[in-house]
């Protein structure tokens, strides 16, 4: 497979590899989509274990943030 960079506006290094006959759909999807202020598509939400207080709520953080 032969994939391209692809460069939103607003972006100045490619955000995804994609097919030379991707449709526009998918295309249309990353430009529109692409958060230029983060690290990717959508909304990113972060937490901060160091301010978790509660050992119940630093359980369910690690556990769901451990890899």
């Amino acid at each position: 497979m032969n994939l391209k960079p692809f460069t939103p506006q607003g972006c100045d290094k490619p955000v995804a590899m994609v097919s030379p006959n991707c449709s526009q759909l998918v295309l249309d999807v990353l430009e529109n989509s692409w958060d230029k202020s983060s690290s990717g598509l959508g909304s990113h939400y972060y937490v901060d274990s160091e301010n978790i207080t509660d050992p119940d709520e630093l359980q369910e953080y690690w556990e769901e943030y451990s890899v």
